[in-house]
């Protein structure tokens, strides 16, 4: 796990005997007097990256619009 305050982190988990590391990246963003852009990237790599992948990819980002949803109603709070 890589943590930058204030920027994002990222973090990779490796799948016992799948022959695959998931990574994770979350970045944060100014792009403007008090607006943000957060940025999510997933990567699978690995050997058997190219045949797990298609199969576990959408499972693995399939939560990511709600994720997103929900980090805007906080910021959206917290700005109120």
């Amino acid at each position: 796990t890589r943590v930058s305050v204030n920027r994002g982190f990222s973090d990779e988990t490796e799948v016992p005997g799948a022959g695959v590391t998931i990574g994770f990246t979350h970045t944060l963003e100014s792009v403007g007097e008090g607006l943000s852009r957060i940025t999510h990237h997933v990567s699978i790599s690995g050997p058997a990256a190219d045949s797990l992948g298609p199969s576990i990819g959408p499972g693995i980002t399939e939560g990511i619009p709600d994720t997103m949803q929900s980090l805007l109603r906080l910021a959206q709070q917290e700005r109120a």
